[in-house]
């Protein structure tokens, strides 16, 4: 697939855009990702469901004039896919095949020959209902087979298969990938059939964003899951939420979202007082309080000097493991350098840095800003709190930062950001709570907040 582009009709499927991706013969890929990822519009396409709007097919090397592969010879195994129960093994087969050659006794010798060979151990006479759901996996690896598809779909997104399971399964697949037959698993986590993948991809947002190779797949896909590069869902990927009116002085929780950058403008504020302190005050007057689901380790607090924070003798990717090793244990209370080498380059990746930086001392201001909010991103909060975040950084760098923050958004975060001028927070926010000594006097959210921006760009 190059360049493809599918923008499916149902609102709940993530569009492909730009989507490039190859398979070769007997070659097996683990794609990773969630529900707003575009596997199941990839799958659809793959089995002929949808078809591209952009972009070009090839199979063997030639282009496919169709616009979806629902002409190729493909076999999908997930919940959907099911036989009739009061049929034998062999009247599904032939139902599905139709017209076969040879005769019927000759069909049912290749059949049971293709039943041993994939390890099922049943007789070709056996009613569907009889087989475990296990038995009717293999069942569809000998359809695979008796057709000479090109290619099975393996679809454990919304299957739980045990570890037994898919030991069952691993050398089946191993047979029909020598035979030159590939293999694509569609999952949400890592499973074993990961351990035995030439590949993995990490989907997100309809496209690849990540490709891990046999011997790197163990170990770091696994983190690339946990640094937060998976899927979101599609109201958090859909952009920032339309937020709901805020009343004044009325009580209640302060309605901090998913997908939101809510901004927190108070000229009185002293920028000695530590936000988190200050925010404890505002909702103290204000008569609000926090939402009463936010645990412990849902809200992380970035301080206006974060950056200092930092330990200028680590490198930037023993840095990041600090706080990420919350979730990726150390062996033995030591980080593995693989590791450290592994979040560097993800660092140096995102925010396009040269390839010879690798000391803090290295980065600029703006830079040392970034890594000091990335590290504490990929432990996946709900709620940032960013205390004036663009202070002291030069207007030509807040770029970087304001996009930054934006991609957050789009992943589904909440960033409370607070300063004490609004230009800090112009061009970034979804609404600003203006206040003065704590007491919010004004909302600004949408057309207002735009126009105050208008106004404030034109030299008002």
């Amino acid at each position: 697939m190059t360049n493809v582009r599918v923008r499916p009709d149902d609102p709940t499927m993530a569009a492909l855009e730009g989507f490039h991706f190859n398979l070769r013969h007997g070659e097996m890929v683990f794609m990773l990702g969630g529900v707003w990822s575009g596997m199941m519009v990839l799958k659809d396409l793959l089995t002929g469901r949808c078809e591209i709007s952009g972009g070009k097919l090839f199979v063997e090397g030639r282009p496919v004039p169709e616009k979806n592969f629902g002409m190729e010879s493909v076999v999908c195994i997930d919940n959907g896919a099911g036989f009739c129960k009061s049929l034998t093994v062999e009247e599904n087969l032939q139902s599905i095949l139709g017209k076969i050659s040879g005769g019927k006794r000759a069909f049912r010798r290749r059949l049971e020959e293709q039943m041993a060979w994939i390890g099922l151990r049943c007789k070709a006479d056996t009613l569907v209902s009889q087989l475990s759901g296990l038995d009717q996996c293999l069942l569809w690896l000998v359809l695979a087979r008796l057709q000479e598809s090109s290619l099975v779909l393996f679809d454990c997104t919304e299957s739980s298969y045990s570890e037994q399971d898919l030991e069952r399964y691993r050398p089946s697949l191993e047979k029909i990938r020598e035979a030159g037959c590939s293999v694509l698993v569609f999952s949400r986590l890592p499973n074993l059939l990961i351990r035995m993948s030439d590949r993995a991809a990490l989907l997100r947002n309809g496209s690849v964003r990540k490709v891990f190779y046999r011997e790197e797949i163990e170990e770091q896909a696994v983190l690339s899951y946990l640094m937060g590069l998976e899927a979101v869902q599609r109201d958090q990927a859909a952009g920032r939420m339309a937020a709901p009116e805020l009343e004044i002085n009325r009580g209640g929780t302060l309605p901090v979202q998913q997908g939101e950058i809510l901004g927190i403008c108070d000229a009185s504020w002293s920028l000695e007082e530590p936000m988190p302190d200050y925010i404890e005050g505002l909702l103290r007057e204000n008569g609000w309080s926090w939402p009463m689901d936010l645990g412990p380790h849902d809200l992380v607090y970035i301080s206006e000097n974060s950056e200092e924070s930092l330990l200028h003798s680590l490198s930037i990717g023993a840095n990041i493991a600090l706080v990420a090793s919350r979730l990726v244990k150390p062996r033995f209370g030591v980080l593995p350098e693989r590791m450290k080498q592994f979040y560097l380059q993800e660092f140096k990746t995102r925010f396009e840095l040269e390839e010879e930086v690798t000391e803090v001392e290295e980065l600029r201001l703006f830079e040392r800003k970034l890594l000091s909010i990335y590290r504490w991103a990929l432990t996946r909060p709900r709620v940032l709190l960013l205390e004036n975040p663009l202070l002291r950084i030069p207007l030509a760098e807040r770029a970087t930062l304001t996009e930054y923050f934006r991609s957050l958004a789009e992943d589904g975060f909440c960033l409370v950001i607070s300063a004490n001028a609004l230009e800090n927070l112009k061009g970034i926010c979804d609404r600003v709570l203006l206040a003065r000594d704590k007491k919010v006097s004004q909302v600004l959210c949408g057309e207002v907040l735009n126009g105050v921006r208008k106004k404030e760009d034109t030299g008002r």
